[in-house]
This record gives C-alpha cells, structure tokens and sequence, in this order.
C-alpha cells in the first residue's frame, strides 16, 4: 500500500527527526543501553532527534520508569506495536538497534529497505551478518551505551558519512529479495532454478 503524504507528515510533526528502533521489549533486545545513549547525546546537547520505540513486551514499564526519572517524555516515545511499521521507517532518519540476541534480524533488513542507516549491536549472529565488519552499516560493541552514543553522534553530525550507509542500506537490501535468496538457495544444492 502505498503511504499516504498526510499520514506522513502528521508522523513527522509528531515526534520530528528521530531514530528508530523496532522490537519485542524484552530483556535479550536491551533497549536500556539504546535509552541511556540517547540519554548521552542529550545530556551532552548533541542530538536534536527524539526516539521512537515501536514493539510492546515485558520490559515495557522499566524503560517508562527510567525515561521519567530522567526527564526524557518529550523526546523518547513508545508507541507499543503497530500494524503499519512502514510509515516509521519511511519518516526516521536512522535505524538503531541494541540488542544482546538476534535471529536473522529481519527489522535490519527491512530498514535497509527504506534507505535508512543501520547502527546495530554485535550480537551473536544477525547483525554482524547482514552489516558485516561495517562494511553496510555500524556494529557497536552489546551493552556499551557511550559507544553507541558516540557512533549515533557520528553518523548524525557527518552528513557524508550519513549518506554513504544510506547508499550501503539500500545496496545491502537487494541481497535478500526473495529472487535473490532463491538463486543462492539454487546455487547451494547445485541446480540452476530449472531443475537442471
């Protein structure tokens, strides 16, 4: 479907320039560390974005709790789960994700899709997978809140450095669209995709 420009734009009222983030709140995605680095850059006025939160789980009145008690309301939103995750990721300015524990890391992949910089945690296995060693995106190291601060701040301040992931998420994305995936899958077991 495609978005609607009003809904756009009411996203873009709403919270401003931000960095998102997409996933379960639960423990193993420790948004914690993303909060206090954020919690970094605006204690240290480096950053003019808010965060938005998009996923709902049981870590959800811990993150609340420290977001009041160190006055962060009007910048740090949770906006719980959401049917049309696309219009988040089609409004944010940059895809942070800080977690212990990864699958594949579809949420990566799918802000990828809509251009956006990749800052991620090295994790066991996802991230570093579909980043590799920095090469389309940033790895930060699990659970180092200064870090991912300082790599947020870098890749928000230098404009050339910004646009330079913007282009390796968008050149990174082509390796998983399913005809892609396909043909590797075929190359695996030793066939061309007509069975030959």
């Amino acid at each position: 479907t495609k978005l609607s420009e009003i809904e756009l734009n009411n996203l873009s009222q709403k919270y401003g320039d931000y960095i998102l983030s997409v996933a379960r709140l639960e423990t193993p995605k420790d948004f914690l560390t993303l909060v206090k680095a954020f919690k970094i850059l605006k204690d240290n006025n480096k950053t003019k974005c808010n965060l938005v939160i998009v996923g709902d789980g049981p870590d959800r009145s811990k993150i609340e709790t420290y977001i009041k008690q160190n006055n962060l309301e009007n910048n740090i939103f949770l906006v719980g789960s959401q049917d049309d995750v696309a219009k988040f990721y089609k409004t944010a300015k940059l895809f942070v994700l800080s977690t212990e524990s990864e699958g594949l890391g579809m949420v990566i992949i799918e802000a990828m899709n809509f251009g956006l910089p990749v800052i991620a945690t090295d994790a066991p296995y996802g991230p570093r997978d579909i980043i590799r060693n920095n090469e389309f995106g940033v790895l930060t190291p699990v659970g180092d809140e200064k870090l991912l601060a300082q790599e947020i701040n870098k890749l928000l301040e230098n404009e050339e450095l910004y646009n330079y992931y913007k282009n390796q998420s968008l050149k990174r994305y082509l390796d998983f669209i399913p005809e892609k995936i396909m043909e590797q899958f075929y190359e695996i077991i030793g066939e061309d995709q007509n069975g030959k």
